[in-house]
């Protein structure tokens, strides 16, 4: 799928206020969601600066519109890892094995890194598509958000409005690049 023309990739540089993610149970008072949610933002600041690495490797090959949607595409990974760092710091490392998990994060994300560029692109072009999903799916999901601290249903929202917008510039750079 490629980039549908009329859809524009903006960064938008947005800060949170994450305190409330200290709770145990933050996503609407269940302490197996918060933990799934927690799980999944440990793994975004190293995840997304590999997303980025992937496709600056290609930008030479861009064209046209894909030049804008390249760059804005790496301004929204970095300011999605940079929030997600943020809300990261603020866990509680008594109640989620934090370092093991951004450990176990960094070793896999080491090991795509050494299967070269091409196929970093080929994992990033597969998880943008998988985030796009559950975007989507957290979007769908009203109940999901209920009895959430607004400014992390912000964060959440923001960062799954921006996958869905950016999903496919990966792919539109792979396409450019094996042309």
């Amino acid at each position: 799928m490629q980039t549908s023309t009329d859809i524009d990739v903006i960064p938008r540089d947005l800060h949170f206020r994450l305190a409330s993610a200290r709770s145990p149970a933050w996503l609407g008072g269940d302490p197996v969601a918060t933990a799934v949610f927690n799980a999944l933002s440990l793994t975004f600041p190293e995840g997304e600066r590999l997303f980025i690495d992937s496709v600056r490797k290609f930008r030479s090959h861009a064209q046209g519109r894909l030049v804008d949607d390249v760059r804005a595409f790496i301004a929204q990974e970095a300011i999605h890892s940079r929030e997600h760092a943020a809300l990261n710091a603020g866990l509680d490392r008594t109640r989620y094995p934090v370092e093991w998990i951004e450990a176990c994060v960094r070793k896999r994300i080491g090991f795509i890194r050494k299967l070269g560029p091409m196929r970093m692109l080929g994992v990033t072009i597969a998880l943008e598509h998988f985030t796009a999903m559950l975007a989507e799916a957290f979007d769908a999901d009203p109940d999901l958000w209920k009895n959430t601290d607004e400014e992390l249903v912000r964060l959440w929202r923001w960062h799954a409005l921006e996958e869905t917008e950016h999903k496919a510039v990966a792919y539109d750079v792979f396409l450019a690049a094996t042309r």
